[in-house]
């Protein structure tokens, strides 16, 4: 894409009251004295596109201000204009702003209402993100920073941005195929993987961390386990099985005997008659409730279904109310609509021919352009008859149908209102029927209580033999409970045979990690020399890539660190000097320099401004259209110089 300014209109901006450059898609040098508008014209170009000034900040003032900082006439319109040829084709944009006052009701004095803009694209008005995805077309905000400012790659660019665009523009391989051109590389490219070059070094170095913290540590381990070796070995862990098994043979028996001593032949049979008493007072309970159960009659009642048949209908008697209401409101709609057809047909007939002058030049009309006049006035005239004729029609049939479904929902709303009313009455006079009187078993009061009184009986004897036999069992209990903390105690030292061995086996496990640990940080110590050599590598290859798209600027893309690693950066140096130290001419060349290649890359030309161009004495060549902005001392009022037509080529 090939874009060329053909014409700059300003008006109101900035310290610039009215400004018209014909460039005519030249390239041009404006001369001007300090503060006498050249980087206004750059400013208002990149306004004009962006909304932003040339330095890329949206929020500086546009408005002409006076010495005291206060905005000179209230009621200028701030615009610029331009007219662009885009790849041979004219394109006219215009970007206007200015405040908005207004005189309220009652008042005298105006008032400030803020600010408005406004957008237009070959005349077009345009609201702001059409005028913004029109622009968005021709090119890109990034984009147009890079090819018109030569200062903005190297100085208003993050230098990450920079770093990668030139990888982008340069379309350099990836490491892997960097590695693949040297084979030294080849176990380097094996070993990541479809893992990237930081991912694989970040993985590795997470290794050896871990393997140097293994490794650290194993020793104070293996001490801790050999401590633990010395302190169980001496223990005679078959003594101690022996005296735990005699142990618990006697715990057993004892265990048996209590066991035996419970199960006494009267107490149990006691224990049994009581729990049939138990039982014979549940089933006298549970034969008294089936019988009460078997009383109890099921009897209908009806005012739930009544109360709920009556409040719907009442709800559907509403809801027909509620769409009458409704064509209440269409059927006056469209009254009102059919006599604004009849006003408006009224009005459109009594319209006649009145026009007998030319309405640009006054002159009176020739009969045969009078005839055409008259008769497109009378065809248009008839056509809004019609139109008003058919209107009303419309409105009418829907109008006959509003009254039609009215008077269908009244008659609905009467229906539903009466059967409400007769549900109502139909409530009110309902009676239900009473449930007939709940009677007990004959004689269940009396067996009951000879029942529970069997149960209490047994229940007082099974205690008094339960008595005699709770001195052995206490005896008994007592001597259980010592043997049980006897064999606990026992099988906790048995317990310690196991950490013995397994303290011996971690041992060996400990000196296998060792010898494992050491081969493996072996190994990543010279993955990680690979690593860094090629980076070094890459290094060499990357700038010598990159460098090859410049004629001035050599690229300095990685800084030496002082323990041997390399940083990443993004600095242009010339002839060894880097960007910053250069002065104000090699600033501008080295842009120029970064211009011409990022335009080859992206297919893009735009119209190139050089601020403080004078410092230069020769400019590297440029190809497409360069506005030159130049301070003279001579100038105290701007000055352009058109040179000849560029010669870029979309």
């Amino acid at each position: 894409m090939d874009m060329k300014l053909l014409h700059l209109a300003i008006d109101n901006f900035k310290g610039c009251q009215h400004q018209n450059l014909n460039f005519q898609g030249r390239s041009a040098s404006i001369y001007g004295d300090n503060a006498t508008g050249k980087t206004t014209i750059y400013d208002a170009f990149a306004w004009l596109l962006f909304g932003k000034d040339s330095r890329g900040r949206g929020d500086f003032e546009i408005k002409p201000l006076d010495p005291s900082g206060k905005v000179v006439d209230h009621a200028a319109v701030t615009a610029v204009e331009a007219i662009l040829e885009v790849d041979g084709v004219p394109f006219q944009l215009r970007r206007a702003y200015y405040e908005r006052w207004s005189v309220k009701r009652g008042g005298g004095q105006a008032t400030y209402d803020g600010n408005t803009s406004e957008y237009f694209v070959d005349g077009v008005p345009m609201k702001k993100s059409e005028y913004e995805n029109r622009i968005r077309e021709l090119v890109s905000e990034d984009v147009f920073r890079v090819l018109t400012n030569v200062s903005w790659f190297c100085e208003g660019m993050d230098w990450r941005r920079r770093r990668d665009m030139l990888f982008q523009v340069c379309e350099l391989p990836g490491d892997k195929d960097i590695m693949a051109a040297n084979p030294r590389f080849e176990p380097l490219a094996a070993a990541m993987g479809g893992l990237s070059m930081e991912d694989y070094k970040r993985k590795i170095q997470a290794e050896r961390k871990g393997l140097n913290a293994s490794r650290n540590t194993i020793p104070a381990r293996l001490d801790e386990q050999k401590k633990s070796i010395e302190a169980l070995s001496g223990i005679d862990f078959p003594a101690i099985r022996a005296r735990r098994d005699t142990t618990a043979a006697k715990l057993e028996q004892l265990q048996a005997e209590l066991t035996k001593l419970g199960h006494g032949a009267l107490l149990d049979a006691k224990r049994n008659e009581l729990a049939a008493a138990r039982n014979a007072i549940e089933a006298e309970i549970n034969r008294n409730t089936s019988h009460r159960q078997s009383q109890t009659v099921p009897l209908e009642d009806r005012r739930p279904a009544i109360k709920s048949a009556m409040d719907k209908a009442a709800a559907e008697a509403a809801r027909w109310r509620r769409m009458a209401a409704g064509e209440e409101n269409t059927i006056g709609d469209l009254e009102a609509k059919i006599q604004a057809c009849r006003d408006f047909w009224a009005v459109e007939n009594a319209r006649s021919f009145q026009t007998k002058n030319c309405p640009t030049c006054g002159q009176t009309l020739p009969e045969a352009a009078l005839r055409a006049a008259r008769d497109r006035f009378e065809a248009d005239k008839k056509k809004s008859l019609q139109e008003a004729v058919d209107r009303a029609n419309d409105a009418k049939s829907s109008l006959a149908a509003a009254r039609g479904r009215r008077e269908e929902y009244i008659q609905a709303a009467i229906g539903m209102e009466s059967e409400a009313g007769r549900l109502r009455a139909e409530l009110e006079a309902y009676q239900p029927e009473a449930q007939p009187e709940i009677l007990d078993l004959p004689g269940h009061t009396e067996r009951l209580a000879a029942a529970e009184e069997k149960a209490r009986s047994l229940a007082a004897e099974v205690e008094r033999l339960e008595g005699e036999t709770a001195a052995i069992q206490a005896e008994i209990t007592a001597r259980v409970g010592t043997l049980q903390a006897e064999v606990e105690a026992l099988n906790g030292e048995l317990a310690k045979e196991a950490m013995l061995t397994f303290a011996r086996r971690r041992s060996d496990e400990l000196r296998e990690e060792a010898r494992k640990a050491a081969t493996a940080l072996d190994e990543v110590d010279r993955m990680l020399f690979l690593c860094e050599e090629f980076a070094r590598h890459k290094v060499r290859y990357v700038e010598d890539a990159i460098n090859s798209r410049f004629q001035l600027i050599r690229w300095k893309l990685y800084d030496q660190q002082v323990n041997g690693g390399l940083a990443d950066c993004c600095e242009a140096t010339v002839n060894g000097v880097p960007y910053a130290a250069l002065n104000n001419g090699g600033r501008i060349n080295a842009g120029l320099d970064v211009i011409g290649a990022l335009s080859s890359y992206y297919g893009v030309g735009v119209p190139l401004f050089i601020d403080n161009a004078e410092s230069v004495t020769r400019l590297l060549p440029m190809d497409g259209q360069v506005i030159r902005l130049v301070v003279s001392n001579a100038d105290k009022e701007l000055r352009c110089e058109y040179g000849a037509q560029s010669k870029r080529s979309s």
